[in-house]
Parts: C-alpha cells; sequence; structure tokens
C-alpha cells in the first residue's frame, strides 16, 4: 500500500531544495545584472518581464491547472487516450493563445515603447519576448506534465535549471560582448530553448504517445475548460499581487525607480520562503488531522507551527529593516541604496506574508480554497487602487506600503477564518515579543554606540544581537527539541 504522507512529505522536501536553489540561482542573476547594467537597463527589462507574466496568465487561462488535476485522475482509470487528449489540448490552446497574444505585443510595441516604458530600448526586447511567450507555453505544458505524473524530482529540477541556465546564459553573452537590456532578455529566449531540449525526451517518455481517435472531442473539451477558467481569477489574483506594483511603477515613474524597486521587492522575499516551505509540509497533514476532527492536535500543529514562523522571520525582518542602506549597497551597488525605506516598510509586511502563507495552507487543508480566492482577489483589488494613489506621492515607498497593508489583509482575513474554523490562537506570543524586543532594543544600542567600517559593525550587531534574541528563546522556553521531534514525526 502507497504511503501517501511519506510520498507528500518526499515530494515536498524535492520540491523545497530545488525551490530554494532556484530563488537563490534567480537572486544571484538579479545582483549580477545589477552590477554589469545600467540602473534604467535593469529596470526596463524587470519591466518588460513583468508585463511578459502578466501575460502569460491570459496565454494559460488556468489550462495547466487543469493538466494537473485530470492527468492523474486519467491515469488510475487506465484512461491513456484521455491523458493524451489532455496534453493535447492544453498545448494547442496555450500555444496558439501564446502567438496571438504576441502577434498583439508585436504589433503594439511602438505604442508601449513611447507611452508605457516611454524608450525606444524597449522596442526590440519586446521582439525578443514575442518569441519567448511561444517557447514558454511548451515549457509550461513540460512542467505540468512532470507535476501531473507526480514525477517532484523532475518537475523541481525543470523549476531550478531555468534559472540556474538563465543566471548562465547572462554571464556568457556578457562576456561575449552583449550588453544593456536585451542582454537579459536574449539570455532568457536562450535558456527556454535549452531547457525545452534538455527535457524534451524525458516528458515523451512521461505520455508515451498513442494514437488518438479523430475528431474534436467538443464534450470532453468542455469538461476540461469547466475546470480550467474558473482558476484564472485566483491565478489573475494572484499575477497582480506579485507584479502589479511593477507595473504601475512603469507607467508612473522612472525606469532607474522601478530597476531598485525590483532589486528591493525580492530581497525581502527571500524572508517568504520560510512560510512557503512551512506551508506546503503543513498542508497534508491539516487534511488528514481534519478528515479525522482531531481538532486538538491541528490547533497545536497550527500553534507550534506559527511560534516557529514569528521566531525565525522576526529577527531578519528587524535585521533588513535596520541595516537596509548596508544590504542594498553591499549587494546591488550604491544607485540602488535609495531603495532603503521601501526596504524597510517592506520588511514588516513580510512577517504578515509569512503567517498568510500558514494560513492559507490551513484553509486548503479544511476544504476552504474558495474562500483563499477572496482574500487574493480583494488583496489584489486593494493593490491596484492604492498602488494608483500612493505612487504618485511616495514614490516606491508607496508602492512598498501597500503591498505590506495587502499581506496584512491576507493575514487578518485568513486568521478570522480560520479562528471561525476552531477555537485558535498565537501561543506565548508575549514572550516571542519579548524577546524580539529584546533583539532590537539590543540592535539599536550597538548600532549607535558602535564606530566603525560600516561592514564590521552591521556584523557585530547581528552576531552580539543574535545572542541576546538566542538566549532570550531559551529563557522562555520558546524553542524545544520535543517539539521539533513531533513535527518531524508528524505527532502534533
Amino acid at each position: 500500500m502507497v504511503n501517501y504522507f511519506e510520498k507528500g512529505l518526499r515530494g515536498t522536501v524535492v520540491v523545497s531544495i530545488f525551490t530554494i536553489l532556484a530563488f537563490l540561482f534567480g537572486y544571484l542573476t538579479r545582483l549580477f545584472l545589477a552590477r554589469t547594467i545600467t540602473t534604467e537597463e535593469f529596470g526596463l527589462f524587470y519591466s518588460v518581464f513583468t508585463l511578459f507574466m502578466f501575460v502569460c496568465v491570459f496565454t494559460d487561462l488556468g489550462y495547466s491547472t487543469a493538466l494537473v488535476r485530470f492527468i492523474p485522475e486519467f491515469l488510475v482509470k487506465k484512461k491513456k487516450e484521455f491523458v493524451l487528449k489532455t496534453v493535447f489540448y492544453v498545448f494547442i490552446i496555450t500555444f496558439i493563445l501564446s502567438i496571438i497574444a504576441g502577434v498583439l505585443l508585436l504589433s503594439a510595441r511602438g505604442l508601449l515603447a513611447s507611452y508605457y516604458f516611454k524608450t525606444p530600448a524597449a522596442m526590440p526586447l519586446l521582439f525578443v519576448f514575442v518569441f519567448i511567450l511561444a517557447l514558454n507555453a511548451v515549457a509550461a505544458l513540460f512542467s505540468s506534465v512532470f507535476q501531473a505524473y507526480q514525477n517532484m524530482f523532475r518537475y523541481g529540477l525543470f523549476y531550478f535549471l531555468i534559472k540556474f541556465i538563465f543566471l548562465l546564459s547572462c554571464i556568457i553573452l556578457f562576456y561575449s560582448g552583449l550588453k544593456g537590456s536585451l542582454m537579459p532578455g536574449l539570455a532568457y529566449m536562450v535558456s527556454l530553448v535549452i531547457l525545452i531540449l534538455l527535457f524534451v525526451y524525458p516528458f515523451y517518455k512521461n505520455i508515451k504517445p498513442v494514437k488518438l481517435s479523430k475528431g474534436f472531442d467538443k464534450a470532453f473539451f468542455l469538461k476540461i475548460s469547466k475546470f480550467a477558467l474558473p482558476n484564472l481569477l485566483t491565478a489573475l489574483a494572484g499575477t497582480i499581487i506579485g507584479y502589479i506594483d511593477t507595473m504601475i511603477l512603469t507607467y508612473m515613474v522612472s525606469l532607474d525607480k522601478v530597476g531598485v524597486y525590483n532589486a528591493v521587492l525580492p530581497t525581502v522575499l527571500i524572508l517568504s520562503y520560510l512560510g512557503g516551505v512551512l506551508a506546503t509540509v503543513f498542508f497534508p497533514m491539516v487534511s488528514e488531522l481534519w478528515v479525522r476532527k482531531e481538532h486538538d492536535r491541528l490547533r497545536s500543529g497550527l500553534a507550534l507551527i506559527s511560534r516557529y514562523a514569528l521566531i525565525i522571520v522576526l529577527p531578519l525582518s528587524f535585521s533588513m529593516l535596520f541595516f537596509s542602506k548596508t544590504i542594498l549597497r553591499v549587494f546591488f551597488g550604491e544607485n540602488f541604496v535609495s531603495g532603503a525605506s521601501a526596504l524597510s516598510i517592506l520588511s514588516v509586511g513580510v512577517v504578515f506574508l509569512s503567517l498568510a502563507q500558514v494560513n492559507f495552507s490551513v484553509l486548503n487543508g479544511v476544504g476552504k480554497p474558495k474562500e483563499i480566492t477572496k482574500i487574493t482577489v480583494v488583496a489584489a483589488l486593494f493593490n491596484i487602487v492604492f498602488n494608483i494613489i500612493l505612487i504618485p506621492v511616495m514614490g516606491i515607498a508607496g508602492s512598498a506600503l501597500t503591498t505590506t497593508l495587502s499581506y496584512l489583509i491576507m493575514f487578518v482575513w485568513s486568521y478570522v477564518l480560520i479562528r471561525k474554523c476552531f477555537s485558535f490562537k498565537f501561543e506565548k506570543l508575549i514572550a516571542i515579543a519579548v524577546s524580539s524586543a529584546a533583539f532590537l532594543v539590543s540592535l539599536y544600542v550597538l548600532k549607535n554606540i558602535l564606530s566603525m567600517n560600516v561592514y564590521v559593525e552591521s556584523v557585530v550587531c547581528l552576531v552580539v544581537s543574535g545572542l541576546v534574541y538566542v538566549a532570550a528563546i531559551f529563557l522562555f522556553r520558546l524553542v524545544s527539541v520535543s517539539d521539533l521531534q513531533s513535527l518531524l514525526k508528524r505527532k502534533l
């Protein structure tokens, strides 16, 4: 008999490792580009890339999700022809939509360059992204098939390699003499081509094509469409939360400011990966405990996960808040230090995001995915409205404040819903607050009394304050070996 928990946990670990590596190499790519092209060119590339990500939502229309949903069902029922039909229909739809979107972008590239990006340098980059749209349809199909077949190693490896090859391609093209915003655009296109060539055989081996019956199966197409299209709203809302700030900034401020913001946001989101990993691991446990009606264990498990998330994220968040200028200066250079205020604001918001991710795993596990959709849609609408209001007044700091408030909405709303499901409250919150305050005070005092090289000073402040924080954690018994053993052994 298949142990689904062990299988799911093993897959979660594999995907989490590849995801962390992918994020690391994606971040290294930004660091490399920040040092090799101008701030304006950096901003232009990520502005075009953001537009591309937004368009991809409408070229997919939720069909990739349908593919992941239906293929496992057809495999269990041994309906091989329907597996291939799903793959074939999804590919045809997404590829045709990508071609149409590409043609529209190509036709409008002059207007976009003049009135949206406000630079003629956008035109060749938009031309490159037209080809990227078509390539992405193939790459997305491969990724979804690996996920649907529960081949988590290939799924994770695929995601990691696109980031790794992109960085490698940027380095090779730069030292070959190609510079400017076109360099990362071409590097990304080359990365997709290489990735598709690397995985075309594993993809073919997975689906093992057979001859399909002739004719268009309208009933089957409507079945997968009925599942796919409602997912478009959730995907669109998530994309808006992730990318709308860059899109609005591109229109309202100069490209160098857009470049700075696209250095700030990924730096903060490093911390959110903790919440993402905890949510991924916690999700199957929630489902099982909810079905078994073991609400006490579920409540204690959520309290434990939330406590550890706060213990880890809070000091890191405070460190970013205090050393925002130093972080940006060290990693990206002097031209990006102007984003320090935005980084400080977002460092608070990422705490709410990390907790919201854990809460979302609970809502999914207790069978309330529609509630997550509502929260995401409202947060997305809030993001659009307040970005438009605050960016003209505060610049990128206004966008950072809007994003932080969106994360707060997601956290508070999801927390209220969980309280309705079962009586949950944060444990040892006062002790965590006092420990965090001790870290914050020691950081503040040391920062003001020390007078040395800024980098040495930062290290000394963090090390000493970290020791104070660890001492406070053990003093209040916030961490215990038994808790960790319970979590690892699924004995929440």
